[in-house]
């Protein structure tokens, strides 16, 4: 065998092994669903990268921190029925500063109260 087979056999295998792990993430990725009385923060907590965090209407008082996780929450009826408030508890509304991959996201809320400032280090 030619180094050069080597390395095109080797260059294969690894596009293989990435493609396989890839699909194997999004096959385990698992949907929560949040109703009032129970904490989005929790659902975090417990999720991993490619989860979805599904979230019903209502008035949810905490303060989310994603935690470095490439997750999906998501307002299921929108921010005109569901509000993230974290009035009164000196924090942000929602943390993502710990190296949240491109697909993290928070969808369809509406935001109150909080501290903090707004940034973007995508450019």
């Amino acid at each position: 065998m030619t180094a050069k087979f080597k390395n095109a056999l080797l260059a294969r295998w690894a596009q293989v092994f990435s493609l396989v792990s890839m699909l194997a993430a999004t096959a385990l990725a698992n949907d929560q669903h949040v109703v009032m009385g129970e904490s989005i923060q929790a659902a975090i907590d417990q999720s991993q990268n490619g989860d979805h965090i599904y979230v019903y209407e209502g008035v949810y008082s905490e303060a989310l921190d994603f935690q470095g996780k490439g997750i999906e929450v998501r307002a299921i009826a929108g921010a005109d029925f569901t509000v993230l408030d974290a009035d009164g508890l000196g924090a942000p509304v929602v943390r993502a500063a710990s190296g949240e991959p491109m697909g993290a996201s928070l969808i369809g809320f509406a935001l109150r109260g909080g501290m903090g400032e707004i940034r973007s280090e995508l450019g």
